[in-house]
């Protein structure tokens, strides 16, 4: 009996240390992605620059380091996982080529805006610097997470991710240069 209990202890903390293999972290951290890229399209909609773009700039700002801080921690949480089956990564997969076009329209949006950009600091000022510097920010990150999600799937959608990830990067690469 005695000899039990040590076994059973050592099972508990071996169960502890037990890394995740489903794709729920993936999952998880792109729906909340998606959640915080939809609130910050609505913002840059609604903006127009001008004398009283100044706060509303500021917001846009805000939203977008709290989508970069999002990005950074999915992909922490990502890193922890074990890789993903085929069922797993095909449900990633799918999520991400969704994802993929949000974030196209949201770089598409932010160039279009960017004249209300120009005109955004008490409205004879430029916040465009700003706008360059978070896209850079978030390219880095976004980067970063695709590498992350890549190195969880199976071989044969490994093989095919970099053709989403380096499309992703040219579009942010398109925003990066408008804001120039």
């Amino acid at each position: 009996m005695l000899f039990t209990i040590p076994f059973l202890a050592s099972i508990v903390a071996v169960q502890g240390l037990i890394i995740p293999r489903d794709a729920t972290p993936v999952l998880s951290s792109l729906d909340a992605i998606t959640t915080q890229l939809h609130a910050l399209g609505r913002l840059v909609e609604k903006f127009d620059g001008g004398a009283n773009g100044t706060l509303a700039a500021l917001e846009i700002q805000g939203k977008t380091g709290d989508l970069k801080t999002t990005v950074d921690k999915g992909t922490t949480a990502i890193k922890k996982i074990q890789p993903l089956n085929e069922n797993d990564s095909a449900k990633v997969v799918n999520v991400v080529v969704e994802l993929q076009s949000d974030i196209y329209d949201l770089l598409d949006l932010l160039v279009q805006k960017k004249p209300a950009f120009d005109t955004a600091i008490l409205g004879v000022g430029s916040a465009s610097f700003l706008v360059k510097i978070d896209l850079e920010n978030l390219q880095k990150s976004t980067g970063e997470l695709g590498t992350a999600i890549t190195s969880k799937l199976v071989d044969e959608l490994k093989r095919l991710a970099p053709l989403v990830t380096s499309d992703i990067d040219f579009h942010f690469a398109q925003a990066i240069k408008a804001f120039s």
